[in-house]
């Protein structure tokens, strides 16, 4: 997408709020995009740096769910202290005609010099049309119908193949490779029971399970388990949700899957 836009820059340090340090305006802007930069000094010159850009859609027609950006930190004399490279995707929500939305980005790095001058540029952008919303699942809704691929959606109606499970523990995996209908439709039963049950942030290492559902096409669909909370990607960004209904599949899977035999 060709862009035009407005983009500006402020600076806010801890201790205070620093006026922008440069106003910039190219052309009439479908996007205008501010940045707000505080900064925590850490020991051995280490600096956090926290960025809040907000973008507004000036735009009469145009619906966004996805704005690519940079924000470039520069020193008194015009040399960069850091560039961030970083995109805002509206995952469910587009960027309606003249709403806002804001993206966060935060980052450590050794640094001596004081920034002085914040620039955010909007870089590229794509609309609802080219990008279009993906819906989140939410708490009562039965996985299968809200996941985002249509084979998961449809599955009830047309069984998978194959069913290859991952139990971890720790490294070490218990596995099965189905392909037999009575057990696939078994776990296809308990599959399509379960529901949302919450979003969390709660998640376990060296416990990488999965679920991988392969069609009659050749299509495979990973269900990836963090444990036993369901990791779930939205255009890149990670979601997490706990499970209703889940005790039923979970005794299932495990007692399909088996460590492999040593020959």
């Amino acid at each position: 997408m060709k862009k035009t836009l407005t983009f500006l820059s402020s600076l806010l340090l801890l201790g205070g709020c620093v006026p922008a340090a440069a106003s910039t305006q190219q052309e009439p802007g479908e996007i205008t995009a501010v940045t707000d930069l505080t900064s925590e000094n850490r020991k051995n010159g280490n600096t956090v740096f926290r960025l809040e850009t907000e973008f507004r859609n000036q735009s009469d027609n145009l619906s966004l769910m996805e704005i690519r950006y940079t924000v470039r930190a520069e020193d008194a004399a015009g040399n960069e202290i850091f560039t961030v490279h970083d995109t805002w995707n509206g995952q469910d929500t587009p960027l309606d005609p003249h709403q806002t939305a804001v993206a966060s980005y935060a980052f450590q790095q050794e640094t001596k010099d004081d920034v002085k001058k914040v620039i955010v540029t909007v870089d590229a952008w794509q609309t609802a049309d080219e990008l279009p919303p993906i819906h989140l699942p939410q708490p009562g809704e039965y996985l299968y119908e809200v996941h985002k691929s249509e084979y998961i959606r449809n599955m009830k109606n047309e069984l998978p193949v194959q069913v290859y499970i991952i139990i971890d523990h720790m490294g070490a995996q218990e596995i099965a490779d189905i392909t037999d209908p009575e057990t696939i439709q078994a776990v296809t039963d308990a599959f399509t029971d379960l529901t949302i049950a919450e979003e969390t942030n709660e998640w376990v290492t060296d416990n990488y399970n999965s679920v991988t559902f392969t069609f009659a096409d050749g299509t495979s669909v990973f269900i990836s388990l963090n444990l036993t909370n369901l990791e779930y990607s939205v255009y890149g960004h990670e979601h997490m949700y706990k499970l209703g209904n889940f005790a039923e599949f979970w005794t299932l899977i495990n007692d399909l899957a088996e460590f492999p035999q040593n020959n």
